[in-house]
């Protein structure tokens, strides 16, 4: 039976997102155990190495982005799939979808294969490219219109350079300091 996971970034309680984070990396390490003992899995060893580096790691001084990206990573590896959370489901979800879409179309479909394939930073460029067209012409901007009333993400230009650079929205789909501050609902 495949179990279900949770990985959390910046949910305020670091010692409780440190906890959290801990015991699903074991949950997952056993599931890729009995995984790789019962059928021919695909080989996760080193993204479960930087997932468990960057979870032992963790410090509420940074949101650590990377834990989510590499949980996904290996958990669409051993066949699972990933949910992503927000106590809005607008801006900050809408960044998490949209690299996750063109991470996961990246990886699935290939369409975005690169000459050298241990080039992990043109990939991620790659990635972040797909992510800016779909978070600029996608339905994301659709729900956000439906939740506020306009087709812009509620980050200005100060908060867009605070987000991890993964996570920010192309400059055209932003509101400018006054609005954002007006319109602020969380």
């Amino acid at each position: 039976m495949v179990p279900p996971l949770l990985y959390t970034v910046g949910g305020g309680v670091v010692s409780t997102q440190s906890q959290i984070n801990t015991t699903n990396l074991i949950a997952l390490h056993e599931y890729h155990q009995a995984a790789t003992k019962a059928s021919h899995v695909i080989s996760v060893d080193t993204d479960l190495d930087q997932l468990r580096a960057a979870v032992t790691h963790e410090n509420g001084a940074s949101k650590n982005t990377h834990i989510l990206h590499l949980a996904a990573r290996v958990v669409r590896a051993l066949g699972g799939a990933r949910v992503t959370c927000c106590k809005s489901g607008k801006d900050r979800t809408a960044m998490s979808v949209t690299w996750e879409q063109a991470a996961w179309a990246s990886s699935l479909h290939q369409v975005l294969q690169t000459e050298n394939d241990d080039d992990d930073d043109k990939g991620d460029k790659d990635v972040l490219a797909l992510a800016n067209l779909m978070r600029e012409f996608g339905v994301r901007l659709d729900v956000a219109h439906k939740n506020v009333g306009h087709k812009r993400y509620s980050f200005n230009a100060l908060q867009r350079k605070l987000l991890p650079p993964m996570y920010r929205p192309p400059v055209s789909t932003i509101q400018d300091m006054v609005t954002s501050v007006a319109l602020r609902d969380s």
